[in-house]
């Protein structure tokens, strides 16, 4: 059999209000034969894209990203994970070439990567490992709207790098959802500096929603949005054995 075959998860049995969150670490050094091994699933251009980072951490997460990014994909999309091909929106989303019906997204941030997956609406995800701010007032200045920066100023000073983190994963999982990336300035846009779910205007979607959520998981501040009501989240730790229950349905779904 195919060592790089994947299980294949049977689409029309997930429904179309459930988007999948995969959770991966990727910052372990794989021993030199697996190192190669994984890299036969990976392109020309992502392996380009590796050897010209400096430091070897940085190769090793995005190697390590990116083959599970292709080892899921390839579960929904019922393909070998190497040859899935990409292409890139007009401000640099990522989508499957050939397969329209799944949506995704992922975000690293550290040694920790983060992967949305909905098979019915364009999704964004970011990720970010919290750690103290300097000058946390003027980075909020910086991306806060003036809805989001009153709401700031009333916070204790406690509270307020957990805002920032919150707002900023917001916003960047927004946009990602909308595939504008930085067309779009972040304080143009207001999503709201606290965790619940929230509908805000889809921009340049008339009559559009998008549904944000706030998820805190260990040290880490993790925020989805999807085009569309807010959807079911069903979250996985990445595994070869977790795809396998997936695709037989016996996976357990955990909550952040």
């Amino acid at each position: 059999p195919d060592a790089h075959a994947v299980p294949n998860i049977v689409v029309a049995a997930v429904p179309s209000t459930t988007v999948h969150i995969w959770t991966a670490e990727i910052g372990e050094a794989l021993p030199q034969p697996d190192r190669t091994t994984m890299q036969t699933r990976l392109s020309c251009d992502e392996l380009d894209r590796a050897d010209k980072f400096v430091f070897d951490q940085d190769r090793i997460r995005y190697e390590n990203a990116h083959t599970t990014l292709r080892d899921v994909l390839a579960a929904y999309a019922c393909a070998d994970p190497a040859s899935l091909r990409f292409t890139r929106g007009k401000y640099g989303k990522p989508a499957l070439a050939s397969l329209s019906g799944v949506h995704f997204n992922m975000s690293h941030s550290q040694d920790r990567a983060v992967i949305a997956v909905s098979l019915s609406h364009e999704v964004g995800i970011d990720m970010e490992v919290r750690r103290t701010l300097d000058q946390p007032e003027q980075l909020a200045a910086s991306i806060f709207s003036l809805k989001e920066m009153a709401s700031f100023d009333q916070l204790a000073v406690e509270d307020r790098h957990h805002a920032i983190w919150t707002c900023w994963t917001r916003k960047e999982a927004y946009l990602k959802a909308l595939g504008v990336g930085m067309s779009v300035e972040p304080c143009e846009v207001s999503v709201g500096i606290t965790a619940e779910n929230t509908c805000v205007p889809a921009v340049g979607m008339k009559d559009h929603q998008v549904s944000i959520e706030t998820f805190c998981r260990q040290n880490a501040t993790i925020s989805v949005a999807i085009i569309g009501a807010r959807p079911d989240f069903h979250w996985f730790q990445y595994s070869p054995a977790a795809i396998a229950e997936v695709a037989t349905h016996t996976a357990p779904a955990f909550r952040p």
